[in-house]
């Protein structure tokens, strides 16, 4: 499988994605501000939630350094995966949410885990730079 031809689309449909939730996070949009108020959540996580996704997104698109995407990674598949939890365990059915994370997460599996293959590959010699 061509693991550098599925990661760039992969990385960069992501990181649209994750661009456009937190550019309607933090300009309070009303959608998901229903959303915060009906899963339960304080609309104050909005202000830390929605900078670390630009900085990971950031850190996707533009650092080299292993750590840091490694970090970056990571904290993308926390929030991916307790919005997951916390739509799955709300009181009330929100539909459009219940669909869009759970295609996230399946999105960031992919990145990831292409990424994971594309550094053993270099890690083995059988991928050049």
């Amino acid at each position: 499988m061509n693991w550098l031809r599925i990661h760039p689309i992969a990385k960069y449909l992501f990181c649209v994605g994750m661009l456009g939730a937190a550019t309607s996070e933090l300009l309070g949009s009303q959608v998901v501000l229903r959303s915060m108020d009906a899963l339960g959540v304080t609309q104050r996580l909005l202000y830390l939630l929605a900078p670390l996704k630009i900085i990971g997104v950031l850190v996707l698109l533009f650092v080299a350094n292993k750590r840091l995407l490694e970090w970056a990674y990571a904290g993308f598949f926390f929030n991916l995966v307790g919005a997951v939890f916390l739509l799955t365990t709300a009181k009330h059915l929100i539909l459009p949410d219940l669909l869009v994370a759970p295609m996230y997460l399946v999105l960031w599996l992919i990145t990831f885990f292409t990424y994971q293959r594309i550094q053993q590959l270099k890690g083995s010699t059988l991928l050049q730079d």
